[in-house]
């Protein structure tokens, strides 16, 4: 049988009180023997057993999150969702339920989330230890599983890859592993770079970088501690990347999506991805980066093409009331959703982005304006961009993900577009 939970990518030491089943499934895919009750072993919080359902319960002992722990560390334990965001009191529903959309978004919970039933938690941790199991089968050869059922591979992506095994999962399906075995020592030697630089520029950039980090996920365990391991790491991935594309440097937006990854990867892997998507067809995020960000206009040029074809009695209200693109869905192409979005639907949208690339932002992006297109007709130009930005903690993921899947969608269509861009 498999334990399930999420992984922290950090360790945190902690006694386990009432271990329940035999083995837990690590989050590089492993299987460990549990501990003696007795023993102290290092696991990620948020553990969901298959048997009673019930996290259990655990007293923080040291953490390595960050060297300022302090004595309110316990209590801040017990108030992470499964991703590692403090979030309110689970306990007072009345509370969620009166908390505003400006709340939840800043927590990165959903209204379903924020409100889940016991039932409902049940099905969603069977399902993933369903999954859990059949990715542990492929993980065998995932090279192989790709290529020789490419169908079958893309179906259980769309379904969602399972958290313990995102470590593994997104640095092979974007082929950043592949790249990280030719040239091993990369990471370390651009960071020992980084560290011993002169150069006027780099320090001003390596500076910008640490106003930033505090900024990044302020609320998740990993990077809320000022100068803690998470706000190190990343800070070292993105001073790494400035020293290898200096055209591109820091920008703001990178830093959501490092620290996403970091999320599920170790420093070194998450700057293999990061390296990867920035250079790399069909992502060439740097094009969204570099100084004019070209890449950003295009995105938005084909997002509002798309509307009007898909929404054109929307997009003519936005026409109206002056509203454009780029005052409301800049952050979604920038980082990917990241910024904003609860993070139950983010990483179900990264899941399919590293694997099949931009379409399905465009879907999503699509989807949340039709799903909405009664509200968005009835409102003015204040009110609409107000009722955006209570947009992301609406959202059921399982929903709009079925829906943008259906979206009728072709790869040429975004060509077609991006040429037109390119000759004006």
């Amino acid at each position: 049988k498999l334990k399930f939970f999420t992984p922290m990518c950090v360790d945190v030491e902690v006694e386990v009180l009432e271990p329940e089943n035999e083995f837990v499934a690590a989050s590089n895919g492993d299987e460990v023997k549990k501990q003696s009750t007795k023993e102290t072993s290092v696991i990620p919080l948020d553990v969901n057993t298959e048997k009673s359902f019930s996290e259990p319960k655990a007293k923080i002992v040291t953490s390595q999150v960050s060297s300022q722990s302090d004595d309110s560390d316990e209590e801040t334990y017990s108030r992470l969702d499964r991703y590692g965001f403090l979030t309110g009191d689970n306990s007072n529903m009345a509370r969620h339920a009166s908390m505003s959309a400006v709340s939840l978004a800043r927590n990165r919970q959903s209204l379903s989330t924020a409100h889940e039933s016991e039932k409902s938690r049940r099905r969603r941790v069977r399902l993933e230890n369903l999954r859990l199991e059949k990715w542990l089968f492929m993980s065998k050869n995932l090279k192989q599983e790709m290529t020789s059922r490419p169908k079958r591979f893309k179906r259980r992506i769309r379904k969602g890859i399972p958290d313990a095994y995102r470590l593994k999962a997104w640095s092979v399906i974007c082929g950043a592993s592949e790249d990280q075995s030719l040239n091993p020592s990369l990471f370390q030697k651009l960071l020992q770079q980084a560290k011993t630089t002169k150069d006027p520029d780099l320090i001003r950039v390596h500076d910008s970088i640490y106003r930033d980090v505090g900024r990044t996920f302020p609320r998740h365990v990993i990077f809320k501690h000022k100068n803690g391991v998470g706000q190190q790491s990343l800070a070292n991935v993105l001073k790494a990347y400035s020293m290898l594309d200096t055209e591109v440097g820091y920008c703001q937006g990178m830093g959501f999506v490092v620290g996403l990854l970091l999320g599920y990867l170790r420093e070194e892997d998450t700057f293999w991805i990061l390296k990867t998507l920035m250079s790399k067809p069909p992502w060439n995020l740097s094009e969204l980066y570099k100084p004019g960000m070209p890449g950003s206009q295009l995105l938005l040029y084909q997002f509002e093409h798309l509307l009007k074809h898909f929404v054109p009695d929307v997009a003519s209200h936005l026409e109206r009331e002056n509203i454009v693109p780029s005052m409301y869905a800049t952050q979604w192409f920038i980082t990917v959703f990241a910024y904003n979005f609860p993070f139950d639907i983010v990483v179900r949208i990264w899941d399919i982005f590293l694997y099949e690339g931009w379409k399905i932002v465009f879907r999503v992006a699509i989807t949340i304006i039709r799903d909405r297109r009664k509200e968005i007709l009835s409102r003015d130009f204040e009110k609409i961009l107000e009722y955006f930005r209570g947009i992301p903690p609406t959202l059921e993921t399982d929903k709009v993900l079925q829906a943008a899947y259906k979206l009728k969608l072709k790869t040429s269509q975004l060509e077609d577009i991006a040429s037109t861009f390119q000759a004006q």
